[in-house]
């Protein structure tokens, strides 16, 4: 059986069609079809389906090596002999941002999080990727959709609810993350360990770490003032007090 006759066996569909952003969905009736698809895609679950990719550990394994390199790069411009007035505020905002950073992964307890590991390999857990309103849906006949199968990876079922949890913090419409975090861990059957996990990672500065990533990377150039506003905006997605 491959991923498309799994998927329609679930009554999941693959749709071609350009989702819209439906204000009408609350993030409540979200998260419930989030968690519904994962109890389809876990149903009778016994063996692993061809071509399906297994991330499970590598968020949270990427970040510590992020960490490293971002480390490594302010400290490659803090070695320069002279510095300009971008490259002494990137300084101290990537040293602030690396430090929160490390923080938050310090927080992590590692038998709890070896435990859900263990938990989603011993059940062939299935995440979908992308699940906000413009990525999954469901019509009045209880039949799912999806943009595609692209994303589809053998991963903690937390892990959709981060990437939820990200999506919603862009918005900057100031829901209650805890209140996500706690529906999602109760409609999935899922334990206190779940909450301790999705918390912390609700507070990892993310998108500001994107952005110095970008800059170490050359995707972003730090000679340009528009840097700052970057970061403003990444800080102010993360909740992180402006300077």
């Amino acid at each position: 059986m491959d991923i498309y006759e799994y998927l329609s066996s679930r009554s999941i569909i693959i749709s071609d069609e350009k989702f819209k952003d439906n204000a009408e969905v609350s993030v409540s009736d979200q998260i419930q079809l989030i968690s519904d698809a994962h109890k389809r895609l876990l149903d009778g679950k016994e063996a692993i389906i061809p071509r399906i990719q297994s991330v499970i550990g590598r968020e949270f394994e990427g970040y510590k090596v992020d960490i490293k390199k971002n480390k490594n790069y302010i400290n490659k411009i803090i070695n320069n002999k002279s510095t300009n007035y971008i490259e002494d505020y990137l300084i101290d905002e990537g040293s602030r941002i690396i430090k929160k950073a490390q923080e938050t992964l310090s927080l992590l307890d590692l038998e709890i999080y070896f435990s859900i590991i263990k938990r989603s390999m011993k059940r062939y857990e299935i995440c979908l990727g992308r699940v906000d309103e413009s990525s999954l849906k469901r019509d009045k006949n209880e039949i799912i959709y999806i943009r595609s199968n692209k994303y589809i990876v053998y991963d903690l079922l937390e892990s959709d609810c981060y990437n939820y949890i990200k999506k919603i913090k862009r918005r900057k419409k100031g829901y209650g993350i805890n209140n996500i975090i706690d529906e999602f861990v109760n409609k999935s059957a899922l334990d206190q360990g779940s909450i301790k996990y999705l918390r912390i990672l609700s507070i990892y500065p993310n998108e500001s770490m994107k952005i110095l990533n970008k800059c170490r990377n050359g995707r972003i150039d730090i000679t340009n003032e528009d840097v700052v506003s970057k970061f403003r905006n990444a800080k102010e997605c993360d909740g992180i007090k402006l300077l």
